[in-house]
C-alpha cells in the first residue's frame, strides 16, 4: 500500500510542476513532498484510523483478471492474456518515452553549443586577486 501512495505522490507532485509559473515561486514544496513520500515508502507506519482492506479478495480478482486470456499469439503456442498485453504497453510507452527524453536531450545539446561564450577579463581579474 505504501508504493500506491508513493506513487500517487509522485504524480501529484509532477502535475505540480506542470503548472505554469510554480517553479517560479518556489521548489521546496516539490522537494517536500517527494521526500515525504519516499520517507513513506521506507518507514512502514500504520495509522490508527487507517481502513485494512482484505487483500484475499483483491488479490484473487486481480489475479483471475491478469491471467484472462484474450486470443492466441500468432505464433502459436500458449495464449495471450490481459497481463501480456499491460506487460506489452508498458515496454512499448516506455521506449517512447525514452526515445523522446533522447531526441529532446540532442535538440537541448544543440541549443547549448550553439551559444557564444563571453568573458569579462576584469571580473576574471578581480576574482583572481581574490
Amino acid at each position: 500500500m505504501a508504493i500506491i501512495w508513493c506513487d500517487i505522490f509522485v504524480v501529484f507532485s509532477y502535475l505540480i510542476i506542470k503548472r505554469n509559473g510554480f517553479l517560479l515561486l518556489n521548489v521546496f514544496p516539490i522537494t517536500a513532498l517527494l521526500f515525504i513520500s519516499l520517507l513513506r515508502l521506507v518507514i512502514s507506519v500504520e495509522l490508527p484510523f487507517a481502513t485494512v482492506i482484505r487483500s484475499q479478495t483483491i488479490y484473487n480478482s486481480l489475479l483471475r483478471l491478469m491471467t484472462l486470456e484474450i486470443f492466441k499469439w500468432p505464433s502459436g503456442g500458449s495464449m495471450a492474456t490481459v497481463g501480456d498485453l499491460l506487460i506489452i504497453i508498458w515496454t512499448v510507452g516506455s521506449v517512447i518515452a525514452a526515445i523522446y527524453q533522447i531526441i529532446c536531450y540532442r535538440k537541448d545539446y544543440v541549443v547549448i553549443n550553439s551559444w557564444t561564450i563571453e568573458r569579462d577579463v576584469e571580473a576574471e581579474a578581480i576574482l583572481y586577486d581574490v
